[in-house]
């Protein structure tokens, strides 16, 4: 993946989630950022996600630094998930739907909950059970914007795939 493609699709997730976040409601809005870097290292060759990261890591930063509780959070979370969805996906067939929607949602909750323990750790007033209630609709919010992506780059996969020169 080219940072040219990869930094406009990055910004404008970071211009859309705020207005994502006042349009949904219960906190349904997906993490835009997240999900796109997520799904986009689910596809690509383990060689081509470093730019994926890199982008994902800085615009997660200037996300956190324009309205999140503790900057830098987000960032460690995120990369935490995306080398999971990058270790996991070596031994899965990632064209399988159910499989892919699996390692969707591990590497969320596993976003949401490296969130709150980093916070806790930070001394975030926020004990788990008060944290975790408000997950279920972001976690929803997120399924369907990720099974979204999902579909699109799974029909860019297939097309590419009637090419006989491909291997």
């Amino acid at each position: 993946m080219k940072y040219r493609v990869i930094v406009p699709v990055f910004a404008a997730a970071l211009v859309l989630q705020p207005f994502l976040n006042t349009l949904l409601p219960w906190g349904a809005a997906p993490e835009l950022i997240v999900s796109s870097g997520l799904m986009l290292c689910l596809f690509f060759e383990s060689e081509k996600v470093l730019p994926v990261l890199i982008t994902g890591s800085v615009m997660e930063l200037l996300s956190d630094m324009a309205g999140a509780q503790y900057a830098g959070f987000s960032v460690i979370a995120f990369v935490l998930a995306v080398s999971l969805v990058i270790f996991v996906r070596q031994f899965t067939n990632i064209e399988n739907f159910i499989v892919a929607a699996g390692i969707y949602l591990a590497a969320i909750l596993l976003y949401y909950v490296l969130i709150w323990i980093l916070y806790a750790m930070a001394g975030s007033p926020y004990g788990f059970i008060y944290a975790m209630s408000k997950i279920p609709a972001a976690v929803i919010g997120n399924f369907v914007f990720g099974m979204i992506l999902y579909i699109i780059f799974l029909v860019r996969l297939n097309r590419h795939r009637r090419d006989r020169y491909f291997r």
